[in-house]
């Protein structure tokens, strides 16, 4: 069973990291990819740049002289100078999988969440699945809480055979429909901005 939960996680961190490199790959002007991926990205640099000089400034105002104070805010300005760069050249996600965070558990407010982050709908997603008579929230419930029982010492009963092909069929049905929603978002252009063209 942990087994199975890991393979879904490793698969959802490569696949939606895969997603991100075939965007930065396509050599897509920031202005033509779509507000969600954009927002990503720079919400991204923003929490780096807050996180990586919040407590230095304050530290150094404090306890350093005007020169270093100056020298330091200059170094700030200078990263969000970069930033601002950023929005006139071609969208790249370097070392895409340390885009996509995971939290503890791959449970379906992550799903939803790694979703919207990158510009596509959970809801498409909750109707491929439907179509297979698989409800997502429920099912990737079951599936995290058995795992979490598991590895936090929770006695659980055995799992009998048809459980364990129950668990497998839902794991590679959600699998197909996570690549599928993922290959669509870019095969469609869903990835780019309203005014942008899909490439040949």
């Amino acid at each position: 069973m942990p087994a199975l939960y890991a393979y879904w996680e490793r698969f959802f961190r490569i696949t939606f990291a895969e997603f991100l490199r075939c965007i930065s790959e396509a050599n897509i002007p920031f202005a033509n990819i779509c507000s969600a991926l954009a927002r990503f990205k720079v919400r991204k640099h923003a929490l780096l740049l807050d996180s990586s000089h919040r407590a230095r400034i304050l530290h150094t105002i404090d306890n350093r002289s005007l020169t270093d104070t100056k020298a330091f805010l200059q170094e700030i300005l200078n990263e969000m100078n970069d930033i601002d760069r950023a929005f006139g050249q071609p969208v790249v996600f370097f070392d895409p999988s340390a885009w996509i965070e995971t939290d503890s558990n791959v449970r379906y407010e992550v799903v939803e969440k790694v979703c919207r982050n990158v510009g596509v709908d959970p809801e498409a997603l909750k109707q491929i699945l439907s179509a297979s008579k698989i409800a997502l929230y429920p099912r990737l419930k079951e599936l995290v809480d058995m795992r979490n029982d598991i590895a936090h010492g929770t006695t659980i009963a055995p799992l009998g055979q048809s459980k364990w092909d129950e668990l497998q069929s839902f794991v590679s049905t959600l699998m197909n429909a996570v690549q599928l929603l993922l290959y669509e978002t870019l095969a469609n252009g869903q990835h780019l901005a309203p005014t942008a063209s899909v490439p040949p």
